[in-house]
């Protein structure tokens, strides 16, 4: 394959950026623009070893892949900082998980608190509660309602002033 005089663009950026229809990229369907990236990487992966294979076999020294080199060093500083910001997203995901998990014990710690009152009181008030048959009947003088016979036509109110104590003397 004949070498060109000077370094041009190579067919990836061609097929990537096409001069005489620059937005070509937008107006392909999604399975073509994943042929295109595809075929772009290919391009790249086939440099790549293209260059290391000439590197290694003493055709090309460190002055000849020294531009090839930096784009290698961008790329893995690149890689670098996206790592880095990553993980510092993964601790502060975890720092906030840890301290969601601590307010969730607190939370249902103190559910389990209230729930153990609430039943300590509920036994108290049902050891307290009086028995509805005998301990809540008036506490009625029994002389004051004897003179007086209620009948079915009673009024409540006259039933309520006997047992109150109120009207009588």
């Amino acid at each position: 394959m004949p070498r060109p005089a000077l370094p041009r663009p190579g067919f990836s950026l061609l097929r990537l950026h096409n001069t005489q229809n620059p937005h070509r990229i937008t107006t392909l369907s999604p399975s073509a623009k994943t042929n295109l990236v595809d075929s772009v990487a290919q391009d790249i992966e086939g440099c790549i070893y293209a260059i290391g294979y000439y590197a290694d076999s003493g055709v090309l020294d460190a002055e000849n892949t020294l531009q090839f080199d930096q784009v290698i060093q961008n790329i893995k500083s690149d890689e670098r900082r996206a790592l880095r910001k990553m993980f510092r997203k993964m601790r502060a995901y975890k720092k906030e998980a840890s301290r969601a998990k601590t307010r969730y014990k607190k939370i249902m710690n103190l559910i389990k608190k209230e729930r153990v009152e609430q039943e300590q009181q509920h036994q108290q008030n049902e050891q307290g509660r009086p028995n509805l048959e005998t301990d809540l009947k008036p506490n009625v003088d029994l002389a004051t309602c004897a003179k007086h016979e209620f009948t079915a036509q009673a009024s409540i109110s006259d039933q309520e002033e006997c047992i109150l104590g109120t009207g009588f003397e």
